[in-house]
């Protein structure tokens, strides 16, 4: 997988390479072999970079090929800035990341309030 994310940058810098060979090379492997999409967001925004003139349509099918509940925490950082992506893949990333922070807010809380009642049960109020 590695391999394949390393050749799709390698290539992607490449002004000749067309969306369509682009697109073709990186499903190559099939979506469920890489449980993590950086390197395919690496590559795609290498070939964005490189290729400016790029028509909407075809922008948005080399974005299709980013997963954004893949996405590292740092890769979803870095892609939330990046104004090369389409506008409706940066507001994707950004809802992702909310639900992402709220399930880990609500996971911290249910623990919190599952050690208060643990430690209620070991250290009851005593009257005087």
């Amino acid at each position: 997988m590695f391999l394949i994310g390393g050749y799709l940058a390698e290539v992607a810098s490449d002004r000749n390479l067309t969306h369509t060979v682009f697109t073709v090379l990186s499903r190559s492997i099939p979506d469920a072999a890489r449980p993590v999409h950086d390197a395919i967001y690496g590559a795609v925004d290498i070939y964005l970079k490189e290729h400016p003139t790029l028509t909407e349509v075809e922008r948005k099918k080399v974005c299709e090929l980013i997963d954004v509940k893949k996405l590292s925490a740092d890769a979803s950082i870095h892609a939330a800035q990046n104004d090369r992506l389409l506008l409706r893949m940066v507001v994707q990333i950004l809802f992702h990341e909310q639900v992402r922070a709220t399930a880990v807010i609500k996971e911290a809380a249910h623990g919190n309030r599952a050690l208060e009642q643990d430690w209620e049960i070991k250290m009851p109020l005593r009257s005087k």
